[in-house]
């Protein structure tokens, strides 16, 4: 089965994230959510479930979509957080829990779309899309989002930034703890989807693309589980100054085009 190194409090891993999200996590691109609202069902009388939801990034934009929004999360923190935010927006149709991916099965259904968002690499795949699959109503489907990371992008200041971060947190990508690992054994997600009952009809990647400057970098990199405040810690000034000084010498204004894209992969309850 799929594994990533968590330990008993992987919650911890984002637990000095969560501040810095609104500001240092780019939003889903809008042209990703237009074919979601056109290819699943959407109106007052159906539901929506986030799974691994953060901050809200998917569930908030979409909460004006459905009459029922529930979003869970491993983080207590994130859970707070999106509560917060849901209330400023004055949503009253929105439920946050803290909750784990692969428990999803405890929720009451039927949701007509279930998302996940940069989250399911966390969780155990086929343990979650199982329960996923059970959740769906007839017709449901499944949307499951990534934005691309600063750690394999190719652009020169992005290898500049991964090389600094090896430089204060060792070669292997972290992840908290332990360290990252992609690999899903040989179960992909497409495969995952099927074996819950899932039929894919639409995947690709939506193009973004960004202006960033240095503090943007330095906190989107303290949103990650390979390099937050916590993982540095009595090193944040140093990390912080060296960063810099590698980004400046890169461009002296330190101004960045950034272009990480959104992949996305839709499936539908098989009939």
């Amino acid at each position: 089965n799929h594994e990533v190194k968590l330990s008993a409090s992987s919650e911890d891993y984002f637990r000095s994230s969560a501040g810095y999200y609104t500001d240092y996590r780019k939003p889903y691109p809008a042209a990703l959510f237009e074919p979601m609202r056109g290819s699943f069902q959407t109106g007052s009388e159906n539901a929506l479930l986030d799974v691994g939801c953060g901050t809200g990034q998917i569930a908030l934009p979409l909460r004006d979509d459905f009459g029922r929004v529930v979003g869970v999360d491993l983080s207590q923190e994130m859970i707070d957080y999106v509560n917060q935010r849901s209330e400023e927006l004055g949503a009253t149709n929105t439920e946050f829990i803290q909750l784990a991916g692969e428990e999803i099965g405890s929720l009451t259904g039927p949701f007509d779309l279930i998302t996940y968002g940069s989250a399911l690499h966390w969780m155990d795949i086929r343990r979650s899309l199982a329960a996923c699959g059970d959740l769906l109503s007839e017709g449901g489907g499944v949307a499951i989002l990534a934005m691309s990371s600063i750690w394999g992008g190719k652009a020169d200041w992005e290898q500049a930034v991964v090389r600094v971060v090896q430089k204060w947190m060792g070669d292997d990508r972290r992840a908290g703890s332990s360290t990252f690992n992609s690999s899903t054994n040989g179960v992909s997600f497409e495969d995952a989807l099927v074996n819950a009952g899932v039929d894919i009809f639409n995947s690709g990647v939506v193009e973004a693309s960004y202006s960033v400057d240095i503090p943007f970098i330095i906190g989107h990199l303290y949103t990650t589980s390979y390099c937050n405040r916590d993982l540095l810690g009595e090193n944040v000034e140093a990390f912080e100054r060296d960063l810099s000084q590698t980004l400046l010498e890169l461009n002296s204004v330190g101004e960045f085009q950034w272009s990480p894209g959104a992949s996305y992969i839709f499936g539908r309850k098989a009939a």
